[in-house]
């Protein structure tokens, strides 16, 4: 069941690194803070303490992770915690995108 879950997430990630291409920054970086990521990610996703640091990284890296975290499929670490938000639930594969795209141009 889990490498089914797996198979799963790794072909949705396709599909959002291909939606990536047509992400919006600007929705990206408003979407930061809306659905709450600041909060623990703190200001242009530099990180603080458990919480880590994702400026800078690639767009499907971070697209992955969030799903599987959305998934339940990672469930390690601050997995929970950021599972637990509101925000993280309602958030949609654009606007995933949207916030992938924003974080791996920021330094």
């Amino acid at each position: 069941m889990k490498k089914l879950a797996m198979i799963l997430a790794t072909t949705l990630v396709a599909g959002l690194t291909a939606q990536s291409a047509f992400a919006d920054q600007e929705v990206g970086a408003k979407l930061f803070i809306a659905k709450q990521c600041v909060t623990c990610h703190q200001a242009g996703g530099k990180g603080s303490g458990p919480f880590p640091k994702i400026a800078g990284r690639d767009a499907a890296f971070i697209q992955e992770n969030f799903l599987n975290i959305q998934a339940g499929i990672r469930t390690k670490g601050m997995s929970s915690v950021m599972k637990a938000n509101p925000g993280v639930q309602s958030v949609t594969k654009e606007d995933i995108a949207n916030i992938a795209d924003y974080l791996s141009h920021l330094k």
